[in-house]
């Protein structure tokens, strides 16, 4: 007899909704925030939860940096073997202006904004979300499952890369309780890639 559970119904609902409508509501980086990390926030209060139990709290700090100081070390090769990669940067050279993003100080902010957005809806609300009801291992599944589509359309390296790097910020938010150090070395990587593109070529 299957028994009908209202909460993850409605966080797997909510992000189906919050990824088809992303860049049809609004301007593309403001609907994601929305759609991606307020509309959760909001689910998570409605359902009357605690958002520092989505990974908003700070978790265990002494853990969760040594663990970061570690993947970020062993990430630094598959950062060289993308960004020598000609598809992949051929794919980003077209369609960023990085010449223009050179005298844009909002940059990194911006860069921040949109990791914490995913490393939220993906590593917080979904895993969180659906672990206690279904465990660890089918929570990652379920969250990994669309971080990876959404990568397909873009060059082909990134596919295994965001496969491997989403079970390593899975494990790492699981271990420590929070999305911070997630987004953080998500945002310190993405960084190191997006100054390679500006100042090298």
């Amino acid at each position: 007899r299957m028994e009908f559970q209202l909460k993850p119904f409605l966080i797997v609902t909510v992000s189906l909704a919050a990824i088809i409508l992303s860049g049809h509501l609004f301007p593309f980086r403001f609907n994601i925030f929305v759609t991606q990390f307020v509309v959760p926030c909001l689910l998570i209060i409605a359902m009357r939860e605690e958002l520092e139990d989505f990974g908003l709290g700070l978790g265990k700090i002494r853990l969760g940096v040594k663990i970061t100081i570690i993947v970020f070390i062993v990430s630094i090769p598959l950062c060289y073997l993308a960004l020598t990669n000609q598809a992949y940067f051929k794919y980003y050279n077209l369609y960023t202006d990085y010449q223009q993003l050179k005298s844009q100080v909002i940059l990194f902010a911006r860069l921040f904004v949109t990791v914490l957005t995913t490393e939220f809806f993906f590593r917080g609300f979904l895993l969180f979300g659906l672990k206690k009801y279904y465990g660890d291992f089918a929570a990652i599944s379920v969250s990994i499952i669309p971080y990876v589509l959404l990568h397909s359309g873009k060059p082909m390296i990134e596919i295994p890369i965001s496969f491997f790097a989403g079970l390593a910020l899975s494990y790492l938010v699981l271990k420590t309780n929070s999305i911070w150090y997630g987004v953080f070395l998500h945002w310190s990587i993405s960084l190191i890639c997006y100054l390679w593109l500006i100042f090298y070529f």
